[in-house]
């Protein structure tokens, strides 16, 4: 076969079919990035800025948490189950960097646990050495206001009502922003004894 005889293919040919393909990848990328990272509303159904879905629950020991009542001080709620194993990392961490710490500044503290009893959260808050107020949403009706898959998932409420932080899953790096975001909300705070 002569070489002579095979078709050319200009270079301005080339270069259109590499911008072709060059979008091409561009687009399928984009995307794809939305399709991963976009916050579907049947997954989460909150955001940052908006009013906290409000719930009303008993805890563990007895005492009935309002999200909806007036408050004096933030409110972080955190909602988890006793087999998950970042639900534990994350609690391990939130009772002495964050309930031990902030209690006396104001922040009240609850853990909702999507699962489990009251009696296997008592059980479980005994053998890791936990101190702050649990509850039991074994029904999911309150984790379904705010989401409907994955855990753990944290919220930081303002005592207008706000969300200003929420979180899903845990990573040293996200809960170090958590402590960020809880710097940022108590420091005007007046010392007080917390409540539920």
């Amino acid at each position: 076969m002569n070489l002579t005889t095979l078709p050319k293919i200009s270079l301005k040919g080339r270069r259109a079919k590499r911008i072709a393909a060059v979008g091409s990848v561009a687009a399928y990328c984009a995307v794809c990035t939305i399709l991963i990272f976009h916050r579907r509303p049947d997954r989460t159904r909150t955001r940052v800025g908006q009013f906290a879905p409000s719930f009303r629950i008993t805890t563990t020991s007895g005492q009935v948490f309002d999200l909806a009542a007036p408050r004096h001080h933030p409110v972080l709620v955190t909602f988890f189950a006793t087999w998950c194993g970042p639900c534990a990392k994350e609690l391990r961490r939130l009772e002495p960097e964050v309930w031990q710490k902030m209690r006396g500044q104001g922040l009240t503290l609850l853990a909702i646990s999507i699962d489990d009893g009251d009696a296997a959260i008592k059980r479980f808050w005994s053998e890791k050495g936990l101190t702050f107020p649990a509850a039991s949403d074994a029904g999911r009706k309150m984790f379904s206001k705010y989401a409907a898959k994955a855990i753990p998932r944290t919220y930081l409420i303002d005592v207008q009502g706000r969300i200003v932080y929420q979180s899903v899953g845990y990573t040293e790096e996200e809960f170090s922003r958590l402590l960020q975001a809880l710097d940022k909300a108590l420091p005007s705070l007046p010392t007080e004894e917390p409540g539920i």
